[in-house]
């Protein structure tokens, strides 16, 4: 980006701002794509952790921790 000098002429400022405002768009764009994936990624997380509780037997009742213990124990049992 240039810095805008006295001489500049109008259209040569418009350009200028114009380039700016393009590069804020593709910044928000991109932010907006970033921000779009974590979201699928939250869903997909929360949609893992539903199943996890159905197999666990469990229902919305059930918490993480109590959840996360199964498992670690489930795990442990499969290492013997």
């Amino acid at each position: 980006m240039t810095i805008p000098v006295q001489t500049d002429s109008v259209a040569s400022l418009l350009e200028q701002i114009l380039a700016v405002d393009k590069q804020i768009l593709d910044a928000l764009n991109a932010t907006n794509m970033l921000l779009t994936k974590a979201n699928t990624i939250a869903q997909e997380t929360l949609d893992s952790s539903k199943r996890i509780e159905v197999l666990l037997g469990g229902g919305e009742e059930v918490s993480v921790p109590t959840m996360m213990k199964v498992v670690y124990k489930h795990v442990l049992s499969q290492k013997k």
